[in-house]
């Protein structure tokens, strides 16, 4: 006896492609044969089905914007995607990196060139990962961390873009960056401020030295004159003491 099995299953798989699984076979056999490769049938199909469920949860749950790319086209996208970027899927999908991306980079970088080349060194399986800055459903400009890897997906090459908003990191670094000048500057105002005031103090101390040696010279003079004048006053009370002793008494 001939039995036929076919069992369709549409699913929206990993890379957001929504495929069919065909399941056909033809065999002879019994009945006992026949269950039992419906058993197999069965449980591969649920097994792809929970595979497929487990990675689409983390797909959707993941804190970082995720993209999925054919030809540098996105064909899915998370919920995270659409926050990071203020799209619906809808309006993402079909979109590619340079749509989201503003026709200059910070550097002066034309965004159409680089981007391709990342993603074409992707596609040769050189993982990527730098900065980039992207621009919201808004027009406001963002910066962000991409990682590019390829994957393989119903024998076609795939790539599997991850994206990290970084815009407060990098306002944390500018102003780090901008405190540390300051402090540099400071260290050095206070640094020549310190050496004028040490060649000033060494000057002053020039001047205050020169001044008290004049002091203590003069000091010395005035106690040296002193002394003669009181030597000399002593000299001429002796000299009038003689004097008187030896007049004659009349």
């Amino acid at each position: 006896m001939m039995r036929a099995h076919e069992q369709r299953r549409y699913d929206t798989p990993f890379n957001g492609e929504r495929r069919p699984i065909l399941l056909d076979l033809v065999f002879a056999g019994d009945g006992e044969t026949a269950k039992k490769y419906d058993h197999i049938i069965k449980s591969t199909v649920e097994t792809l089905a929970a595979s497929e469920e487990k990675f689409r949860h983390i797909f959707e749950s993941a804190n970082d914007a995720i993209m999925v790319m054919d030809q540098s086209v996105i064909t899915d996208c998370n919920a995270q995607a659409m926050e990071m970027f203020g799209y619906a899927r809808e309006q993402i999908i079909g979109l590619t990196p340079c749509s989201l991306s503003p026709d200059i980079q910070p550097d002066g970088e034309e965004s159409i060139p680089g981007i391709t080349d990342y993603v074409a060194k992707a596609y040769d399986g050189q993982a990527q990962m730098f900065n980039w800055q992207f621009v919201r459903g808004d027009e406001e400009l963002f910066f962000a961390e991409v990682s590019l890897n390829s994957f393989l997906s119903s024998r076609r090459r795939h790539i599997l873009a991850v994206i990290r908003d970084i815009t407060d990191i990098r306002k944390q670094w500018e102003e780090y960056k901008n405190l540390y000048t300051n402090l540099q500057d400071t260290f050095v105002m206070v640094a020549d401020h310190t050496e004028k005031m040490n060649a000033l103090g060494a000057e002053k101390m020039e001047e205050v030295k020169e001044s008290m040696g004049k002091a203590l010279d003069m000091m010395k003079r005035r106690r040296l004159d002193s002394g003669r004048r009181q030597d000399n006053r002593q000299a001429d009370d002796a000299t009038g003491n003689d004097a008187g002793a030896l007049q004659p008494v009349s």
